[in-house]
């Protein structure tokens, strides 16, 4: 069997120049509808729909190469709508959560980024 690396591409197929690194397969999203009456047990709404998908996963740029543009690129469609295929070749369409988390463990000169993006499709990518 072939390992394929993940990759992400911008919304016009064009692909992101950051290495995904840290990728977490998958997984449905779930969101879980209670209400809490003042005195009682929680309790529970069944939504019998479809859920969207969660992908976690870090992407490293190197910003001694010419990673620098790269980056500031990514930056400034960080809003934008993603595609990203994982190892099967299955692609997710959806946006980059809000919130994330920039490390640099190595003096500068690479940028991790730990994003969560959420897709609005089964876990199979349909």
């Amino acid at each position: 069997m072939v390992y394929n690396e993940p990759k992400l591409f911008y919304e016009d197929g064009s692909e992101v120049n950051g290495v995904v690194t840290n990728y977490k397969p998958p997984l449905p999203s779930f969101n879980t509808i209670k209400n809490k009456p003042l005195k009682g047990n929680t309790r529970f709404q069944t939504i019998n729909g479809k859920n969207d998908t969660k992908i976690k996963f870090s992407l490293a740029f190197n910003i001694i190469d010419c990673g620098k543009d790269s980056y500031k690129k990514f930056l400034s469609h960080y809003g934008d709508l993603f595609k990203f295929i994982d190892e099967w070749g299955y692609t997710y369409t959806g946006r980059l959560e809000p919130s994330m988390d920039i490390d640099m463990p190595i003096e500068a000169d690479i940028y991790y980024i730990a994003v969560e993006m959420l897709c609005n499709c089964e876990v199979s990518g349909i």
